[in-house]
């Protein structure tokens, strides 16, 4: 019977750190695709910037 209880606390551990585990991944993957996003955010705000400022300069120059 001791034995029976020992196998169901490892099954159970093993499931916990299983879960861990992939939700670890899963956290470690939204961060990642969030960083990559705010580069994009980033880079399009910087080519709008650019934009902006040859705008900007033909009206001067006019």
């Amino acid at each position: 019977m001791v034995l029976l209880w020992i196998f169901i606390g490892i099954i159970a551990l093993l499931i916990i750190i299983t879960i861990a585990g992939y939700n670890t991944l899963v956290v470690k993957r939204n961060r990642t695709r969030n960083a990559w996003h705010q580069i994009d955010v980033q880079l399009r705000r910087r080519c709008d910037f650019k934009i902006f400022l040859d705008k900007l300069r033909k009206i001067v120059v006019l």
